[in-house]
C-alpha cells in the first residue's frame, strides 16, 4: 500500500489504492477518522486494530473484504455501515468495538443484512450473526452465533438468545466480563470450546434439554459461576443432585465444573479446562474412580489451596494446575507418590503430601 498521511487526526490514503494492508494503522492512536477511498477492495487482518480514538470509518462502494480483526478494540468507534459490495466479513472484525451506536447493512448486499435496527451484521445464507454489538437485539431469524460474535462486548449485562439458535460458536462471548444473565434457547443443540470465555460476572446457567455437544472450556474463566445446572429432559448431559458440574452420561467425564462444584463419585475424567481460572474455587475433592485430568483442567484455579489427587488417576495433562498460586496441599496415597510427580510441574512437588485426606 503507498503511503498514508493523517492530517488532523483524519487519515489520507492515495488514489489508486486497492488493499489496506494488515497492521498499516493498528495501534495508530492519533488516528481520529478515516474516508477510504473508491477503488479499496480489501482491508486486511488488524488493519486498523486498537485504534483507540478512531471515531468514523466511512468505507467505500468498491469494498468486498473485511477481514479478521480488521478494527478489533477500536473503542471509539460509533457508527458502522456496511456498502453493497461487502460479500466476506472475517472473524472478530468489529470485536471489542464497545462505543458503537448503530448497525446497518446497504439492503442492495446480497451476502449480509441488518434489519429491524437490530445493531448486528448477519449472513443472508444461513442466517448467523457474525458481528454483534452492546446494542445488538437478536432478531427471530438468527439460528447461528459465530465465532467472537460478541467478543468482548464489556457493556452487555443481559441478551435474549432466540428460540431458533442451535449453535454457539467457540469464543462468541467470550470476556464479555459484565453479562450476568442469559438464557439458552431449548433449541440449542451445540454450544462450542470456550463459548463464554472469561464471562467473569456470569453467577448461573442452565443446558437446555436438546443441547447434545458441548465443547472444552465453555465456562472458563467465568470466575462467579456457581450455579451449573442440565435441564432434566436432557438425555446426553446432567448435572444430578445439584452437584453444579455437566456430566456426559456416556462416558461419566465431567466436561465442565464452577466454583461450588462437587464432583459425584461415580466420575472417570474431568474433562479439559473444565475448572479453567475459576478464581473462587478453595478446596476440591476429587473422587476415587477418576483417571484422568485434562489438559488445564484446574489452570489458574489461584485460590486453590488443597485438592485430594485419588490412586485411580493415571493421567494429568498438560498445563492442568499451573496458575494455582496458592495450592499448598496435594493429598495422595503412599503409591501415587512417585508417579503423581512425574505429572506435575516441579514447583508443585513441595505441596505433596502423602497421606489420605479426611
Amino acid at each position: 500500500m503507498p503511503d498514508f498521511e493523517i492530517i488532523n487526526g483524519r487519515a489520507i490514503i492515495p488514489k489508486g489504492t486497492t488493499e489496506i494492508e494488515e497492521y498499516t494503522f493498528a495501534e495508530l492512536a492519533e488516528l481520529k477518522s478515516i474516508s477510504i477511498p473508491e477503488g479499496v477492495t480489501e482491508i486486511q487482518k488488524y488493519a486498523f486494530a486498537k485504534c483507540k480514538n478512531l471515531k468514523e470509518v466511512i468505507f467505500p462502494s468498491t469494498l468486498k473484504r473485511i477481514c479478521n480483526h480488521a478494527f478489533e478494540l477500536c473503542t471509539s468507534l460509533s457508527n458502522i455501515a456496511i456498502p453493497k459490495n461487502v460479500d466476506f466479513i472475517g472473524i472478530g472484525a468489529f470485536a471489542g468495538c464497545s462505543e458503537v451506536k448503530s448497525v446497518s447493512v446497504n439492503p442492495c448486499n446480497s451476502k449480509f443484512y441488518s434489519h429491524d435496527n437490530c445493531n448486528a451484521i448477519i449472513r443472508t445464507k444461513d442466517n448467523a450473526l457474525i458481528a454483534g454489538f452492546n446494542i445488538t437485539s437478536i432478531p427471530n431469524s438468527v439460528t447461528y452465533i459465530c465465532r467472537e460474535a460478541f467478543a468482548q462486548c464489556d457493556k452487555l449485562e443481559n441478551l435474549f438468545i432466540p428460540s431458533e439458535v442451535t449453535i454457539i460458536d467457540e469464543y462468541a462471548f467470550s470476556h464479555c466480563v459484565n453479562l450476568k444473565s442469559i438464557k439458552l434457547p431449548d433449541n440449542l443443540i451445540r454450544i462450542c470450546s470456550c463459548a463464554f470465555f472469561h464471562c467473569s460476572s456470569l453467577t448461573e446457567i442452565e443446558i437446555p434439554k436438546n443441547t447434545e455437544r458441548l465443547g472444552n472450556g465453555i465456562f472458563a474463566g467465568c470466575s462467579n459461576l456457581i450455579s451449573l445446572s442440565v435441564a432434566k429432559e436432557n438425555r446426553v448431559y446432567n448435572s444430578e443432585k445439584s452437584c453444579n458440574a455437566i456430566i456426559e452420561n456416556a462416558t461419566n467425564i465431567l466436561i465442565a465444573g464452577c466454583s461450588s462444584t462437587i464432583i459425584p463419585q461415580y466420575i472417570k475424567e474431568i474433562n479439559d479446562a473444565a475448572f479453567f481460572n475459576f478464581s473462587e474455587l478453595i478446596t476440591i475433592n476429587i473422587p476415587d474412580g477418576v483417571t484422568k485430568i485434562g489438559d488445564g483442567a484446574f489452570y489458574g484455579c489461584s485460590s486453590l489451596k488443597s485438592i485430594n489427587i485419588p490412586a485411580s488417576v493415571n493421567k494429568i495433562g498438560k498445563y492442568a494446575f499451573d496458575g494455582c498460586s496458592s495450592l499448598k496441599l496435594i493429598y495422595v496415597t503412599k503409591e501415587l507418590n512417585e508417579k503423581v510427580k512425574e505429572m506435575l510441574p516441579k514447583e508443585l512437588y513441595k505441596a505433596i503430601e502423602v497421606k489420605s485426606k479426611e
